[in-house]
């Protein structure tokens, strides 16, 4: 409280003394006795109340937040609360980042965040965002590497072929686990019809599967798989293996032929 006049005071609530987002008591600023300089922001006549601001009177350290930060910035804060959605983290006395969930990994798509970070803890992150009149500063962790899914598009990429393992079976398709964490999905109208009637007897969690590649959206984090596809990669394989054998017996056969003619010519 701060006496104004005598018989009148104002209050200043702890969030209007400073701009700092680490003052927990204004103790550690003021003291009973103290003259400061105060801005009204309200005046409540009915119930005699008066709003007061010390820190409206000071420069708002926003203004010049893009001085002190930057986008792509590395930055190392506190972490001072868990949400479901995100990670509040301090990153000096005036300024918070934000993580959200979605930033935090890039293929781990239910996880835990009280599981995996404590109040308390220090942790890296870099910058992706800065929005003054929001008061708002986006970090990212997933970003500290290479984004596995434009990683697999570059290796790949459409009609490629590639084997993982069988992670789920659902009643619509079944999910394979790719490589670096990537996963990839078969709809069961992608898988041939004796099959398709009974997933779960014909494909087991564990098992190895093949698949074609049919479409990555980098952006989603998700692949389309086809295993009718893959079998006819197969087949076609098989047919020119077995064309190519065939063509070099008849390439023997014609070189025996040619070998006979010429000697039986050389006897006449």
């Amino acid at each position: 409280f701060i006496e104004l006049e005598e018989g009148i005071d104002g209050l200043a609530p702890r969030t209007e003394i400073s701009w700092s987002v680490n003052l927990k008591s204004p103790k550690k600023l003021l003291k009973v006795g103290d003259y400061v300089d105060a801005k009204i922001m309200s005046i409540d006549r009915i119930k005699h109340r008066i709003g007061l601001s010390l820190k409206e009177l000071l420069p708002d350290p926003w203004n010049d937040v893009k001085k002190y930060y930057k986008v792509g910035q590395r930055v190392s804060g506190e972490i001072v609360k868990i949400i479901d959605r995100g990670v509040f983290i301090r990153l000096d006395d005036y300024f918070e980042g934000f993580l959200s969930v979605d930033d935090v990994s890039w293929t781990d798509r239910k996880i835990k965040l009280s599981e995996r970070f404590k109040i308390g803890d220090s942790i890296d992150t870099v910058i992706l965002d800065i929005v003054p009149q929001y008061r708002r500063i986006k970090v990212g962790l997933k970003q500290f590497e290479a984004n596995p899914w434009e990683v697999f598009q570059n290796k790949y990429g459409t009609n490629s072929v590639v084997k993982g393992k069988i992670k789920e079976v659902t009643t619509n398709g079944i999910v394979v686990e790719l490589e670096n964490g990537c996963e990839g999905f078969i709809n069961i109208r992608e898988i041939e019809r004796e099959k398709s009637e009974n997933l779960a007897e014909h494909f087991k969690v564990g098992e190895e599967i093949g698949a074609a590649v049919l479409d990555i959206k980098v952006d989603e984090g998700r692949i389309k798989l086809s295993q009718k596809r893959y079998d006819e990669f197969l087949q076609r394989q098989e047919m020119e293996k077995f064309m190519k054998s065939d063509s070099t017996k008849e390439t023997e056969r014609l070189g025996d032929f040619i070998g006979w003619k010429n000697k039986d010519d050389k006897k006449e």
